[in-house]
C-alpha cells in the first residue's frame, strides 16, 4: 500500500565507475501500471556502448529497495 502515494518515474539512480573502460548505472523505477510496479535496471557502459545487463521487477517497494542497495554494495566491492 505504500506504493499508492509514490509518483511513477525514477526513484533512485546510482553510477558506479569501475575504471576508465567500465561503469554501471543502477536505476530504481516506479512504473505507472502493472502487477510489478517497481523495476531495478542495471546497465553497463563500456568503450563499445551501453547494455542492460539486469532487469528485475518487484511487486513491493521494500523488496525493490533492498535489491537496489544490495546490488550497489555488490558492485562497489569489485
Amino acid at each position: 500500500m505504500i506504493a499508492l502515494g509514490m509518483q511513477p518515474g525514477l526513484m533512485a539512480n546510482h553510477t558506479i565507475v569501475i575504471n576508465n573502460d567500465l561503469s554501471y548505472q543502477l536505476q530504481l523505477i516506479k512504473q505507472r501500471f502493472g502487477q510489478h510496479l517497481f523495476l531495478l535496471r542495471v546497465s553497463a557502459t563500456t568503450t563499445l556502448g551501453t547494455l542492460t545487463v539486469e532487469r528485475i521487477q518487484f511487486t513491493n517497494f521494500a523488496a525493490a529497495h533492498d535489491a537496489f542497495e544490495a546490488r550497489c554494495h555488490q558492485l562497489t566491492q569489485h
